[in-house]
């Protein structure tokens, strides 16, 4: 059984709070992942996980790095990317966005992952930032948003 869609007035509202926060993210990026590598470094204290790759390292780049804290800060900002698109988006064609936007971040995932494992000199590593740069900005919004209404013009008819 499917809901009904939320009428325009309140997915035009989400979609300026989503907007909202995904500014604040994006602007605000080292303080999001700092404080969620200090979250994760506490959790697995508490679970009694001990080692570094919990905690937040220095690097030759300004500021710090902790894998599960920029993980999961890149979860959460593609997750609000995605509901963005499923607000500004006709509903039938989100999922063509979704899978758009989802291999997006599987293939940095897996190049930076993969890059890592080879060594972070590595080629793999080297394409895997650009496309988690890609990733974490609004840019596959701003595309995908326009091109799905001019893609499907009979899908993009008000849905309330």
């Amino acid at each position: 059984m499917r809901s009904a869609p939320l009428p325009r007035p309140a997915r035009v509202g989400v979609a300026l709070l989503l907007a909202a926060g995904l500014f604040w993210a994006g602007t605000h990026d080292a303080t999001a992942v700092t404080a969620m590598a200090k979250c994760w470094a506490r959790a697995a204290e508490t679970l009694g996980m001990r080692g570094a790759f919990w905690h937040e390292q220095p690097t030759l780049l300004p500021g710090s790095t902790s894998l599960p804290a920029k993980f999961t800060y890149g979860a959460a900002y593609s997750f609000a990317c995605l509901l963005l698109l499923l607000a500004l988006t006709p509903g039938r064609t989100w999922r063509l966005c979704a899978a758009f936007y989802g291999g997006l971040f599987l293939v940095s995932a897996a190049l930076v992952l993969l890059g890592k494992a080879a060594g972070s000199t590595s080629a793999l590593f080297a394409l895997g930032r650009p496309v988690i740069d890609l990733t974490l900005n609004p840019l596959p919004v701003i595309v995908l948003a326009p091109l799905m209404h001019w893609l499907h013009p009979a899908a993009g008819k008000p849905r309330a």
